[in-house]
């Protein structure tokens, strides 16, 4: 929380980006959605969000997230793209 601020204080530029990047893992046009929300979409706050299958695989290391949707992203002024996107082998870089 930021001083001086009320409690339901959101930071705009870090919220707003996770959330998209939350809406975006449960798009409908993405073919292993991550993620499933219920709930209003337009606010965080109105949202439930729970695990598919492939985010489950996910997130136990048995898929891979750019494997099985791809990228073409902007983070940070770097362009990740399935191309040039870095993948791990365990200890090894691919």
């Amino acid at each position: 929380m930021v001083p001086g601020t009320p409690d339901n204080y959101l930071d705009a530029m870090g919220d707003g980006f996770l959330f998209d990047r939350v809406m975006r893992m449960a798009s409908p046009r993405v073919p292993h959605a991550l993620i499933s929300i219920d709930g209003n979409r337009e606010e965080m706050r109105g949202c439930t969000i729970a695990l598919t299958s492939d985010g489950a695989s996910v997130l136990a290391g048995s898929q891979n997230a750019v494997r099985l949707n791809g990228i073409d992203d902007w983070i940070g002024g770097v362009h990740l793209t399935s191309q040039t996107a870095v993948f791990r082998d365990g200890t090894r870089l691919i």
